[in-house]
């Protein structure tokens, strides 16, 4: 069975996500925003051993939401009632339902079959990463697999599935910082694309080209930041030669780097690029215990 058969009348569910809203329901903003923060450092640190898996994905969930005390019954855990989407006008009552999400009984096996083939087209290597990700990321939100969180917890996906596909460089320069510059976008291009489940016609090019288009911004500015500094004196002759070498190639892939160099190894580069964080050349995002 295809992607593009597991859900043909789920609707991706959007998450709005604006500072005064959050508040309003978490009464301690922080414990929020550091939970976040520390399930993201848990990728980061260990995305090697961590796979796409249904287990892992609950795992996440439940860390991403431990210190909410409201969703203690349902975290990490599929949903057991409908989640459809609704709107509400300023009073905060519902006026209608603006999408249908897939049902708590049909939840396990849309998962199931879309982890399982997204595993699949992830280890042909006659796809792209990034094509095969983005396509994940639409049905996640479209099947809305849990009761709250489905939106943060895509994103963090988002930084596993890139990281454990070579996109090291989204560690230096937050994915999330440029999808808040670009929420309007972001919400327009998720819409049109799940406008077209309804219809059956599956169009993924409104949002496919949305998603590429974060990762070449998320490039374009790594690469402005390390130009920046690229005349700095305090630099050794291996740290330009490095920093030069990321001017060049079109992200921060370790491997990448120590390719076009040659004469610097590896692990070096490993090195070279933690110095250029301590220097405040390059900003990453957590700890990795591969860099």
């Amino acid at each position: 069975m295809r992607i593009s058969q597991l859900c043909p009348i789920y609707w991706v569910h959007i998450e709005e996500i604006h500072l005064s809203l959050i508040i309003i329901k978490y009464r301690n903003i922080s414990l929020f925003i550091n939970k976040y923060q520390d399930t993201l450092r848990t990728i980061y640190d260990n995305y090697t051993a961590i796979p796409l898996s249904e287990n892992y994905i609950k795992q996440l969930h439940s860390m991403l939401l431990s210190n909410v005390s409201k969703d203690e019954r349902h975290r990490g855990e599929y949903k057991n009632v409908d989640n459809a989407v609704a709107s509400f006008d300023s009073t905060g009552k519902e006026i209608g339902i603006i999408f249908r999400t897939a049902s708590p009984f049909e939840t396990p096996i849309l998962m199931h079959d879309l982890i399982q083939e997204t595993n699949d087209a992830l280890s042909n290597t006659a796809f792209s990463p990034i094509i095969s990700i983005g396509v994940f990321i639409v049905h996640f939100l479209a099947i809305h697999p849990f009761q709250d969180g489905n939106g943060r917890l895509s994103r963090l996906i988002t930084n596993l599935l890139l990281l454990k596909h070579g996109y090291d460089f989204i560690e230096y320069y937050s994915l999330e910082k440029i999808v808040e510059e670009e929420k309007s976008n972001y919400y327009s291009a998720l819409r049109r694309t799940q406008m077209s489940f309804s219809n059956d016609r599956y169009d993924y090019l409104p949002w496919l080209s949305f998603f590429t288009s974060l990762i070449r911004t998320q490039t374009k500015r790594l690469k402005e930041k390390v130009e920046e500094y690229s005349s700095n004196d305090t630099l050794n002759a291996d740290e330009k030669r490095v920093l030069q070498a990321v001017k060049k190639l079109d992200g921060v892939n370790v491997k990448r780097i120590a390719e076009e160099i040659q004469t610097i190894p590896q692990s070096s580069v490993k090195l070279i690029l933690n110095r250029l964080i301590a220097k405040n050349l390059v900003e990453k995002h957590g700890k990795n215990k591969g860099i």
